[in-house]
């Protein structure tokens, strides 16, 4: 039986998830420049450490309006074999440990309200949904 680790966060009432072998460390907010003429998910760029990475607001990316930044709101940067960047998200991101078998690719119990091209599957059980990085960090999901 394969495992898997997931870091969780929330956006209104659901839960969300991604792989954690894709999430390189979960920074505090800060500074966000806006650049013209890129995708409206993406907020601007943050310098971390030297390096500039885009910032995708989560919330907008999965269709839910806008992040709203407060006390509690994280950078969770995420890199695949692309891209590399930092994923907005409201609520402090925590990890849980699953069985890669929990995790159907179509939901029959409960509907999520995203766009499943952004979905890899989801965990019933724990009313969990497991975002594919690979398609948020891409311009058109695709």
């Amino acid at each position: 039986m394969a495992e898997i680790d997931l870091v969780v966060f929330k956006i209104k009432t659901e839960l969300y998830s991604l792989d954690i072998s894709f999430v390189k460390e979960v920074v505090e907010l800060r500074p966000i420049v806006p650049v013209p003429e890129t995708p409206e998910f993406i907020l601007g760029v943050i310098n971390l450490r030297g390096e500039v990475l885009p910032v995708i607001d989560i919330k907008k990316r999965l269709g839910f309006g806008n992040v709203h930044a407060e006390i509690n709101s994280k950078i969770i940067i995420v890199e695949n074999d692309r891209y590399k960047a930092g994923l907005l998200v409201e609520s402090l991101p925590y990890v849980i440990h699953s069985d890669t078998e929990k995790i159907k690719p179509e939901p029959t119990t409960i509907q999520p309200k995203v766009d499943m091209d952004l979905v890899s599957g989801v965990i019933e059980e724990d009313f969990l949904v497991v975002l594919d990085i690979d398609r948020i960090l891409t311009r058109s999901g695709q």
